[in-house]
């Protein structure tokens, strides 16, 4: 019930969300909600064998590790080769991405599918929430 209720009455489409090495920020665990687009082992390519916008070791060196694919891109989603290759053929419309990241390591990713575009207001948000479930996730693996 609470599943159909947060795909339906949202612009999302689905989410993953990845466990964290603290030290070296590979993902170790993965769960997924609703219609994310691809699967793990086609997403790990777009993170570690190709050159792509915003991969999660990037945004981990931000100051504000939050991003928002169509901002990135300034519009042009097509310059990121896992919109192309990956989003837009299952549908999504753009893509959030946040590493949940502290003084101490990285902890987590968590990536939100949209079938609409993402907002500004999306992305404060989102980086509202980075301090609080990052310290959350290390009290819990540390």
């Amino acid at each position: 019930m609470i599943h159909a209720l947060l795909y339906e009455s949202t612009a999302l489409q689905g989410a993953c969300f990845h466990v964290a090495d603290p030290g070296t920020g590979i993902p170790t665990a993965t769960i997924r909600e609703g219609a994310p687009p691809g699967d793990f082992e086609r997403s790990l390519e777009f993170e570690y064998r190709r050159p792509d916008v915003a991969t999660f070791a990037e945004l981990a060196t931000r100051s504000v590790p939050v991003a928002v694919l169509s901002r990135e891109t300034d519009g042009a989603l097509h310059r990121s080769a896992r919109f192309r290759e990956m989003l837009a053929p299952e549908g999504c419309a753009d893509e959030l991405r946040i590493v949940f990241a502290d003084a101490f390591g990285t902890w987590g990713y968590l990536t939100l599918f949209g079938r609409r575009p993402f907002t500004e207001d999306d992305g404060a948000l989102a980086a509202a929430v980075v301090p609080h479930a990052a310290a959350a996730l290390r009290r819990h693996r540390a």
